[in-house]
């Protein structure tokens, strides 16, 4: 629904991204950059299914399924976004009972200190506070109806592209109707760019429906940014 804007927002970014706290690797320089051919299209998300080891988009959910996604029966690679949609639809969505883990939400960077100043869609996590400019963003999962139990995470494997600052906590609200929010936990980023290996964090838990969408701000000056892939970032997890 931003594609349209894409001009006027880019244009925007330029204007206010000079005003944000200089740091060694500005977050600036990855915030335009292409998405990840790991990234889903359209009606579809990133799946990790336990139970049949499929990994890849899906327009349903895959993980009680034996044969995997059946996007693919119609001779598409799971990151083939042009499998026939019509056919897929016809599959009613299920869930597992072993757990499913989703990957790359949709991810949406506002400036709360410049409201003026149009979204930008993004696939990264990528925030920033300084004494005269803010960026949060909204993070958003589709998940099926049958969905329950839904965790929210991240995780980083031992080789990612992640810098943050050591004051980085962020804070986790989830917005359940216009005008109602609530806060479900907060993740604290600070000095993990500099810690090797995987690590994975539980960030909170809250009632699992169809549209899931957070707000993700800094409480205090700094910069986070995280580029998100199929094994990279934020995380709803599920049974049904």
């Amino acid at each position: 629904m931003f594609f349209r804007h894409a001009l006027v927002a880019t244009t925007a970014f330029l204007s206010v991204s000079t005003a944000l706290p200089a740091v060694e690797h500005s977050p600036s320089s990855h915030l335009l950059s292409l998405r990840d051919d790991t990234q889903c299209g359209p009606r579809s998300a990133y799946y990790v299914c336990y139970l049949n080891h499929f990994r890849g988009c899906c327009s349903v959910d895959p993980c009680a399924l034996e044969a995997g996604c059946p996007d693919n029966n119609h001779h598409s690679h799971p990151n083939d976004h042009s499998f026939n949609l019509s056919a897929a639809e016809e599959v009613r969505p299920v869930c597992s009972p072993s757990g499913t883990q989703i990957f790359q939400p949709q991810m949406e960077i506002i400036f709360p200190t410049d409201p003026a100043v149009d979204s930008i869609t993004t696939a990264n996590l990528n925030l920033s506070r300084s004494a005269t400019t803010q960026w949060n963003q909204l993070m958003s999962f589709n998940l099926p109806s049958e969905a329950r139990q839904c965790t929210i995470g991240w995780t980083i494997p031992a080789r990612r592209n992640f810098t943050a600052g050591s004051n980085a906590l962020v804070r986790v609200i989830e917005h359940l109707a216009p005008g109602n929010s609530t806060r479900i936990g907060a993740a604290d980023f600070s000095f993990w760019p500099d810690t090797p290996g995987p690590h994975e964090a539980l960030v909170g838990t809250t009632a699992c429906k169809e549209h899931l969408q957070f707000q993700l701000i800094l409480e205090h000056r700094d910069t986070v940014f995280m580029e998100q892939n199929e094994r990279t970032g934020w995380w709803v997890r599920y049974t049904c």
